[in-house]
């Protein structure tokens, strides 16, 4: 349970939409209970009112119409409420979680498959959106439903205010025993939801190769089994939850025969009108409606505890770059410069960099060449403190990069990675991430100056074409090029392209890069390659090998 206590205190923030709907609902359950022992009260003594005493059907029917109104109104509330308050919890939860993962190296996530991830993000974050809604609110409700009841017998003296201690005794065994009998299963299930969401996601992202290897029915095989694991594990839970149900209805059912029973002996000895009696009756029913709420809960409490501890797991590790307190702010054309820097993807890991220096003056266009994985992408993202400094410095306009926000980091860097990634929306959307406030004038120039105007105007939809997941829609060579029109959209003081050709026919590669520095010009651009031809450009050029500089 130890594992639901951070959670506990992120959702408890928004603690006024909770108290709401906690309230609303607890006014619902006061009417029902309300409507029913007076409904009840009315009933018999109507019936009785010709053969013993006169009765005054007005108030009591007018009350009932009222309570009606008063329990619909509020239960309409309540969920208005907690809806709400469910759909803040989980924007809350999944944004932090978010930012908890973006602050963390791909080493420190832990996560070997992209579906673990996305499993983490969706279905364990879902079972924990509701905690309150559907743990703590019936706890209270039902602990306020057991005072009512001993208020309400010890008013009425239909029956002894002790059966309102052992309802409680049931209200702590029933929960108790379907959490037990539940936990494996509910275990199970978290874990198996993950394990299919993986395997789905493993085969449709890698169909194509799937087909082509003749892997595809091993793949659709795996998916089957861990299918088959989760609906053994729902089934379990699912059991285990109905026969809680059971056990609560009948308790309550069971409690009301027995005040109804003492409650009729009241009224032989003539300790108690019949109209009482048969109001305890019907209220004891209204107040224990709530006891399959707590059989409810308990049968996922399992499932959302076995998610906390995964999502704890993945939470755990510290982020290895922290913002500074007080960040200063980046100077106005910034010198880039890097002394004696190294780099480790992990603490005692081999340097990825190494005894790296470099001066990059504002304005100046740069390149630096190499064979792949010789650090020169690791070099762009530690100077957008994406990855943590081990050793040596890293200034922009003297400043040092550890004095800076990230956030202001990568507004002063744009960066263009080897292969852009498109999301799944309009050409429009995707360039206007980097320029929210662009026109379709300037939009139109991007693309122009990145090769790619003319082949979307030939689209029929033009800005407004549907990219697709990951830029599907797109070759290699125009998702490239639309990440470069976002290059030049950004216009950040210093750009810096890797492998900015890839994808790109030479006869279409020299004229961008030829627009690109003449767009550019008068800001600091880096060129990230391992093809000469492209930074022919740039002065100077750095070659980097084994994350050191060779030559200059």
């Amino acid at each position: 349970m130890r594992a639901l206590l951070p959670w506990l205190r992120l959702t408890g923030r928004n603690w006024r939409g909770l108290a709401l709907a906690m309230a609303l609902a607890l006014a619902t359950l006061l009417a029902g209970a309300a409507l029913l022992g007076l409904s009840g009260w009315f009933i018999v003594g109507t019936a009785l009112a010709g053969s013993m005493a006169a009765f005054n059907v007005f108030t009591p029917s007018a009350s009932i119409r009222a309570l009606t109104l008063i329990r619909t109104a509020a239960r309409w509330g309540e969920r208005m409420a907690s809806h709400d308050a469910t759909f803040r919890i989980l924007a809350r939860l999944r944004g932090w979680f978010f930012a908890r993962m973006a602050a963390l190296l791909p080493i420190q996530r832990g996560f070997e498959k992209g579906g673990d991830l996305l499993n983490r993000v969706t279905a364990d974050i879902d079972a924990l959106d509701g905690m309150y809604l559907r743990s703590v609110t019936p706890l209270t409700m039902v602990a306020l439903s057991l005072i009512l009841l001993a208020a309400m017998l010890a008013w009425t003296g239909a029956a002894p205010v002790w059966l309102a201690l052992a309802a409680a005794v049931a209200t702590v065994a029933v929960p108790s025993l379907v959490y037990i009998r539940a936990k494996a299963g509910g275990r199970a299930q978290a874990d198996s939801t993950g394990a299919l969401r993986v395997a789905l996601v493993e085969g449709v992202q890698g169909a194509k190769e799937l087909a082509v290897f003749g892997g595809g029915a091993e793949a659709a095989d795996r998916a089957m089994r861990e299918s088959e694991a989760l609906v053994a594990a729902s089934r379990d839970v699912s059991a285990a939850g109905a026969a809680g149900a059971a056990a609560s209805t009948l308790a309550a059912r069971a409690l009301a025969a027995v005040i109804l029973v003492l409650g009729l002996g009241a009224v032989a000895r003539g300790e108690v009108v019949v109209g009482m009696a048969a109001l305890a009756v019907f209220a004891t029913l209204g107040l224990l409606e709530s006891l399959g709420l707590l059989s409810q809960a308990a049968q996922g409490l399992a499932r959302t505890v076995r998610a906390a501890e995964r999502l704890n797991a993945a939470t755990a590790a510290t982020p290895p770059i922290v913002d500074p307190a007080s960040p200063r702010p980046v100077p106005e054309a910034p010198d880039l410069t890097i002394g004696d820097l190294t780099v480790r993807y992990a603490p005692g890991g081999p340097a990825v960099l190494s005894g790296l220096s470099m001066i990059v003056p504002y304005g100046s266009h740069v390149g630096l060449l190499g064979p792949s994985g010789q650090g020169k992408s690791t070099l762009a993202q530690t100077l957008l403190k994406l990855l943590p400094v081990d050793g040596g410095s890293i200034s922009l306009g003297g400043v040092p990069l550890g004095d800076l926000s990230g956030t202001e980091v990568r507004r002063t860097i744009a960066y263009l990675p080897q292969a852009p990634y498109l999301f799944d929306g309009m050409v429009r959307e995707n360039l206007a991430l980097a320029a929210p406030d662009a026109t379709e004038e300037a939009l139109w120039a991007a693309l122009d100056a990145a090769g790619l105007g003319d082949a979307v105007d030939a689209m029929p939809e033009g800005l407004d074409t549907w990219v697709g997941e990951g830029g599907l829609r797109f070759s290699g060579g125009e998702a490239k090029r639309v990440g470069l029109a976002q290059i030049l959209l950004r216009r950040a003081p210093i750009t810096i392209l890797d492998e900015p050709t890839v994808g790109l026919d030479r006869a279409t590669a020299g004229p961008v890069l030829d627009r690109l520095h003449a767009a550019l010009a008068g800001r600091t651009l880096i060129v990230i390659s391992h093809v000469p031809e492209d930074l022919r450009h740039c002065g100077p050029v750095w070659r980097l090998e084994r994350g050191r500089i060779l030559l200059s």
